[in-house]
């Protein structure tokens, strides 16, 4: 059912925002601790840690239209 995908879908695409998240902010916290540490490093880091912020907002956007479409829906059925 197309619902059950959209759901998938959201749900799939905040745990990869968390994902990535983790993997910058683990990234950001090890800076600094190795000699091979650069500042590029860093900013590579900063920059996947705000994209994932973004995919975040955007998953739970799909999330959100998601509960607002099927309770439309429900409204329409009753």
């Amino acid at each position: 059912m197309a619902v059950s995908g959209t759901s998938s879908s959201g749900f799939q695409a905040f745990q990869s925002a968390q994902q990535r998240v983790a993997d910058a902010a683990d990234r950001i916290a090890k800076n600094g601790t190795t000699e091979n540490s650069s500042l590029n490093d860093l900013a590579s880091a900063v920059v996947d840690l705000k994209q994932g912020e973004l995919q975040a907002q955007a998953a739970a956007k799909v999330i959100e239209t998601e509960n607002k479409t099927i309770g439309s829906l429900l409204d329409i059925k009753a």
